[in-house]
């Protein structure tokens, strides 16, 4: 599989989840790619900010580079959302609620 249809597959994976995303680059030429003004590989980063984390929790974030070529910035934008799958599904299954919940009956 050449580039281009690495390429034309991520994209399509991505635009599957994310129907509006588009390529932009950064003030220093990096690309990423992003939806509605949030870059689609830090969305937590984003999620955090809006809810107004602090800096300690920010720091425990890890947030995506940008890339140096728009195949990159596809790829990236497609892991991240198998990731993001994975942080969604898990913060959920061990919330701090289920987990005291499930203390409280066995205690």
């Amino acid at each position: 599989m050449d580039k281009k249809e690495r390429f034309q597959i991520a994209k399509q994976n991505v635009l599957k989840r994310f129907p509006r995303a588009v390529t932009l680059a950064d003030s220093r030429g990096k690309f990423y790619v992003e939806q509605d003004g949030v870059d689609i590989c830090n969305k937590e980063m984003n999620k955090a900010v809006r809810r107004g984390a602090g800096f300690v929790e920010l720091d425990l974030i890890r947030q995506v580079k940008h890339s140096d070529t728009i195949l990159e910035a596809w790829l990236n934008a497609e892991s991240m959302i198998i990731a993001n799958r994975i942080i969604e599904s898990n913060t959920e299954r061990f919330s701090d609620e289920k987990i005291s919940n499930k203390n409280n009956l066995e205690g």
